[in-house]
C-alpha cells in the first residue's frame, strides 16, 4: 500500500486472496489494517481470523442453549473464512516537497500547508537546513541552544518544551518529516521524502 503525498489516504497497489483486487482503491490512512499500517508506517498482521471468530460463533451457541441472546455475527471481511490478514506500506519518495520559511515570524509551511511559527519554526527550519545541505538526520539540544540561526531568549528558553510541540504538530499534520528522541538530549530527524527548501522574503 503507498501512502499518498499529503498522506490523508493510502492507494491500495497490491492485494491477494480476495475475489475482487482492490487495486487503485483509496482507504483512509487510520481506517482498518490497511489504514492503519500506513499510519503507523509498520507491516500488520491478523492471525487465527477463523480461530477468533469460531471462538466466538461457539459463545454465542453455548449463550443461546441458555436463553442468551448476542448481536447478529459480523461476516468476515471480504472472504468467507480468512486464516490472516496481513498489510504492508510501501513507501514511495515521489515529488520533493516544498517547505517555505518566512524568517519575518520565523513561519514554516510544508507544501501548502501551515505547521508552526516562532522559535519553533527557526528549529525546524534550521533541522532541515542541516538535513538538505549536509544529510544530518542527529542532532543534540545542546547544538540547538549554540545555533544562532534559532536566536533562542538567554534566559528561559524553554527548548526541550519547543521540540515537543515541534514533535507533535509533526505528528498531526501527518508531516514527511518526524522527530524522534534518540537518548538524552539528542533526538533525530526522520525524513520521508525529498525536501525542497525556499526562503521568502
Amino acid at each position: 500500500m503507498h501512502a499518498g503525498p499529503n498522506r490523508l489516504a493510502a492507494l491500495r497497489v497490491a492485494s491477494r486472496g480476495y475475489a475482487a483486487s482492490g487495486v487503485g482503491s483509496e482507504i483512509p490512512v487510520g481506517a482498518g489494517v490497511v489504514g492503519v499500517a500506513v499510519r503507523e508506517g509498520t507491516p500488520i498482521r491478523l492471525s487465527r481470523l477463523t480461530s477468533a471468530y469460531a471462538y466466538g460463533r461457539a459463545i454465542r451457541k453455548a449463550a443461546a442453549r441458555e436463553g442468551l441472546h448476542f448481536e447478529t455475527e459480523i461476516p468476515f471481511p471480504g472472504r468467507v473464512a480468512p486464516r490472516s490478514q496481513l498489510a504492508g506500506p510501501i513507501r514511495m519518495a515521489g515529488e520533493p516537497v516544498t517547505v517555505r520559511h518566512y524568517p519575518a515570524d520565523n513561519s514554516v509551511f510544508l507544501g501548502d500547508d501551515y505547521l508552526i511559527k516562532g522559535v519553533a519554526g527557526a528549529v525546524f527550519w534550521a533541522l532541515v537546513s542541516d538535513h538538505v545541505t549536509d544529510g544530518r538526520t542527529a542532532f543534540s539540544n545542546r547544538e540547538l541552544r549554540l545555533d544562532p540561526r534559532i536566536r533562542l531568549p538567554e534566559v528561559g528558553d524553554n527548548l526541550e518544551a519547543r521540540l515537543v510541540l515541534l514533535q507533535r504538530r509533526l505528528v498531526e499534520r501527518h508531516a514527511c518529516v518526524r522527530i524522534e528522541k534518540s537518548g538524552r538530549g539528542r533526538f533525530g530527524l526522520r525524513v520521508e521524502r525529498p525536501l525542497r527548501l525556499t526562503q521568502v522574503g
